[in-house]
């Protein structure tokens, strides 16, 4: 199924609130609530619409500690990428797990409550990922500058804001956000098909 821009803009505005009515929705976007809620009913089907979720705030669950961890293996044969996903996926910690292309392999998001609660990670499960063959860099974030928690959608490429193909002769006034392939260190870990190595 392509997305046209009415699909779009659905799921921008479910991005940003997820709770939101039908009624609000189909308003918000200029729809019939009938038709909104059959497009919403698709795009949950067809797997554009995962799941709806809570975002926590980190710092009231006293996990104001947010480390980026740079892994860069000792080789790139898939026993040992899936072996090192497989681990990554039984740490609790790990919020977000990335496969990258340039120096390093892997890159993860980590909460913890302080510095010493990070160590006890380290200890705990980084170490070990070590003597797995994983050399580590660790990059503390002094505060958090956006977090929004959401991709942007825009139009598909070559499509102006709109979804209509613009005239090569006027500027397009949006630029699309791509996100990057994701490796979920969660229940449903693994490699996209469009990640390279």
């Amino acid at each position: 199924m392509d997305l046209d821009s009415i699909d779009r803009r659905i799921l921008n505005a479910l991005q940003k609130r997820g709770r939101m009515s039908n009624a609000d929705l189909s308003e918000k976007i200029n729809l019939s609530p009938s038709a909104c809620h059959r497009r919403v009913q698709r795009l949950e089907s067809d797997g554009y619409i995962k799941d709806y979720v809570a975002l926590l705030d980190a710092r009231k669950l006293d996990l104001p500690t947010t480390v980026f961890v740079e892994i860069t293996l000792q080789g790139q044969a898939d026993e040992l990428l899936d072996a090192f996903e497989k681990a990554v996926s039984r740490i609790p910690d790990v919020l977000e797990c990335h496969l990258m292309a340039g120096t390093a392999d892997y890159i993860l998001k980590i909460v913890a409550g302080n510095t010493e609660d990070f160590a006890r990670i380290h200890r705990q499960y980084l170490s070990r990922l070590r003597r797995g063959g994983a050399d580590a860099v660790e990059f503390r974030a002094q505060d958090r500058v956006q977090d929004h928690g959401a991709a942007l959608i825009g139009p598909p490429l070559g499509r102006g804001c709109d979804g209509v193909v613009p005239n090569p002769k006027d500027a397009v006034a949006c630029d699309p956000a791509r996100s990057m392939p994701r490796v979920s260190a969660g229940k449903d870990a693994g490699r996209g098909s469009d990640t390279k190595r």
